[in-house]
């Protein structure tokens, strides 16, 4: 996949999403995440919303979790928290707040974070003490 089919695709699920065709906007999420030629990043990104389709239709939370893990796992070679934060938004969401809290602790420890992101993180932090 190039970088206008990425574009399209994604652009194609996240409105089949809005138009409550869950089912279409999972498989497109899908065949873009596990596409190789696709940027890590871009996976990752994809694997998040795949997260949150998977969350609206009440998949299990061991399905759910793992696109987001799967996120993180692609991002966190380069440096980035974007998936890891939404999964602590999720596990908050799910009530699993220590497990949340756990991974903003883990995550705050990272040197790669800029000042307003470790801000963010202490805000959070100090909002699930």
């Amino acid at each position: 996949m190039d970088g206008k089919e990425y574009s399209a695709t994604a652009h194609f699920a996240a409105a089949r999403f809005e138009a409550r065709d869950v089912a279409e906007a999972r498989a497109l999420f899908e065949r873009i995440v596990a596409d190789p030629d696709v940027p890590d990043l871009d996976r990752s990104m994809m694997s998040v919303n795949l997260a949150t389709v998977l969350t609206s239709v009440g998949a299990r939370e061991a399905e759910v979790e793992a696109a987001y893990d799967h996120a993180i796992e692609l991002e966190r070679r380069w440096m980035r928290g974007f998936a890891a934060e939404h999964k602590v938004a999720w596990l908050v969401g799910v009530g699993r707040h220590w497990e949340a809290r756990e991974m903003l602790v883990q995550l705050r420890d990272q040197p790669w974070l800029r000042f307003d992101e470790r801000d963010r993180i202490d805000t959070n932090l100090a909002t699930l003490a």
